[in-house]
């Protein structure tokens, strides 16, 4: 680990030697061994992680959110340079007048034939949804208030609704780069429809700074849906209740070190990881520990106690390069491959502030210089007139790359390529655990195996997108199954993995959902498929079941749907009209709901 700083040192103690003379060796010496000793008290690390974990007292629970209004009476600087940001910017209330609704507007889709208004009314924004049948009379119209924007509009905003005390995205978002509107993520593909795609609690969790969810596992919130609405402070620094406190008491300090705050760069390499991987790493499997959200992680503390997130090894991703994620690419990086802890987020990035054009470029630039000082000066030279500004770093090694799964978006590459040709080079980084061909992204540095619970878990979420895996995890969940018994989430999969893989075997698939429910799952989702088994067993239990599952989601149309079908096969027309009407009454340009109730017989 000390091989880069002896060389340095080394050379250091030659150059002396060749001015000084061989007479005054041992002064050269000691002047090295100085310089050895500068060197690592100044950071300059090869191997070794950062400095050792602190204790912070507001990690701990109790801890109370105070909002950014607080930070801001001693950090006046730094509070109004984050609020130029986009995390600073990262959710709003719509004003009338302001940006997308400067102007009203019109979007006609050919992808689903409906079309989208904007206007504002009375100070309030409105979207509307309508569609005409061939004879241009009117099929259905859908009008909802704007609740919140979503996003700080450097590349766009979604928006939210809100419809009791449940969110959901409208249908269409504004894109920054054309100044258009158009079809939000998701929708251009029909993956999702009108106004019932519900607010996921990973997509609210992370645009706000701190959401005010009733349940883990719902779409509900409390009123209002955020105690703070943009992202602030307290997610990269931890609640600062104590701290406030502290510091408008004058209390000393009891070390070096002020443990009343998390300061993210005095933190280990993995703990200040964790605080942009709670957000800006997604993964491809997330395992929500039992009892946790992701509302209990505090910065400077491990992630993996909230949530584990694995990664798929990106050979395997189906797009190649456009398919991974920022964190995933700077695993890949030879800047980051070989040592670990020398690139993180905050060595390139610092969160306070947002740069742009020249200034952006120069920023980065001398970041780059940290490291490549003598390459990036001879590339400056050769490259001055090709350039703007000269020597501009990341427009060649970090360029935009288009993201094919959001329409006009592209976001910065964070391989950092050599050249253009190894730019979409995909080598395995060197964390992948060769047991289970998964990188665990957020392994704890005790060295410790992934448990059985969350391996089976992690496994199961993958098996429907990459070949392998399922035959490589359903050993693992069957075991899962037995020694969890009251592990609701490890029941409910282990049941539907069953449904899938096993047809023959829905005794024990039905087992296993009734084991789920009995521990107390409040999952929609989980009762529906019980009641489907029930279904096709002839079992009037699915009605309960399924009434159970509309009390959890009032406006999922398909459980509504899924009711109606039940009462037909019972010969209850009736209550099938009854239940079609009511999805109506909040999905009207539902058609399969319009159809199913024009065909009930008489």
């Amino acid at each position: 680990m000390f091989d880069d700083r002896r060389i340095i040192c080394q050379r250091a103690a030659n150059e002396s030697r060749r001015l000084i003379g061989a007479r005054r060796r041992s002064v050269v010496m000691a002047v090295a061994m100085f310089l050895f000793a500068i060197i690592v008290a100044s950071g300059f690390k090869s191997g070794a992680d950062t400095p050792a974990t602190v204790d912070y007292l507001n990690t701990r629970p109790g801890v109370e959110y105070v909002g950014d209004e607080a930070c801001r009476q001693c950090h006046l600087s730094k509070y109004e340079s984050f609020k130029k940001t986009g995390m600073g910017r990262s959710m709003s209330r719509p004003r009338a007048g302001d940006g997308a609704f400067s102007k009203p507007a019109t979007l006609h889709s050919e992808a689903d034939g409906r079309t989208y208004s904007v206007f504002v009314e009375n100070g309030k924004v409105f979207h509307r949804e309508a569609q005409w049948d061939a004879s241009h009379k009117p099929v259905f119209t859908e009008t909802h208030e704007v609740a919140y924007s979503v996003g700080s509009g450097n590349h766009g905003q979604s928006y939210l609704i809100e419809r009791g005390d449940q969110l959901f995205i409208s249908p269409i978002s504004f894109y920054t780069s054309t100044q258009k509107w158009d079809l939000s993520p998701g929708h251009e593909s029909g993956l999702f429809r009108d106004f019932t795609r519900p607010a996921g609690g990973l997509c609210v969790s992370c645009h706000s700074g701190l959401a005010q969810p009733l349940s883990d596992n719902g779409n509900q919130y409390r009123q209002p849906a955020f105690r703070i609405l943009s992202i602030g402070c307290e997610r990269c620094h931890g609640p600062g209740a104590l701290h406030v406190a502290d510091r408008r008491a004058a209390k000393p300090l009891d070390g070096p070190v002020d443990r009343s705050i998390v300061n993210p760069r005095k933190l280990t390499s993995r703990l200040r990881e964790d605080v942009c991987y709670q957000c800006h790493l997604s993964g491809d499997a997330r395992i929500q520990r039992p009892g946790k959200s992701l509302l209990d992680f505090r910065p400077g503390t491990p992630l993996d106690d909230v949530v584990s997130i694995f990664l798929v090894p990106p050979t395997l991703k189906v797009g190649g390069f456009e398919a991974l994620g920022q964190p995933e690419q700077i695993r890949m990086s030879r800047c980051r491959q070989a040592d670990g802890s020398q690139l993180n987020c905050i060595t390139c990035h610092d969160p306070h502030v947002s740069l742009s054009g020249a200034e952006a470029a120069t920023y980065f630039n001398k970041k780059c210089m940290q490291c490549h000082a003598p390459v990036s000066q001879r590339f400056v030279q050769m490259h001055r007139a090709e350039n703007s500004p000269a020597g501009n770093c990341v427009g060649c090694h970090m360029p935009k790359v288009a993201v094919t799964n959001i329409a006009h978006l592209a976001l910065t590459n964070h391989r950092i390529p050599r050249s253009s040709a190894d730019a979409e080079t995909l080598s395995p980084p060197p964390d992948i655990d060769p047991q289970t061909n998964l990188i665990w992204a957020t392994r704890p540095t005790d060295g410790r195996s992934s448990d059985l619970r969350t391996l089976a878990l992690a496994f199961a979420q993958l098996a429907p997108n990459y070949r392998g895996y399922g035959e490589r995890g359903f050993p693992l969940l069957d075991r899962a199954a037995r020694e969890f018994p009251n592990d609701a989430e490890v029941q409910a999969t282990y049941g539907q993995v069953l449904m899938v893989i096993s047809p023959s075997n829905r005794a024990r698939a039905k087992q296993a959902f009734e084991r789920a429910i009995a521990a107390g799952s409040k999952s929609a989702t989980l009762r529906r498929r019980l009641a489907q088994v029930l279904i096709d067993e002839g079992d009037a239990g699915a009605v309960a079941l399924l009434r159970e599952a509309i009390q959890l989601e009032p406006y999922n149309s398909a459980i509504y749907l899924q009711l109606a079908r039940a009462y037909v096969v019972t010969g209850n027309r009736r209550e099938a009209a009854r239940t079609l009407e009511q999805a109506l009454s909040f999905d009207p340009g539902n058609a399969d709901a319009r159809k199913l109730l024009s065909e009930l017989p008489p």
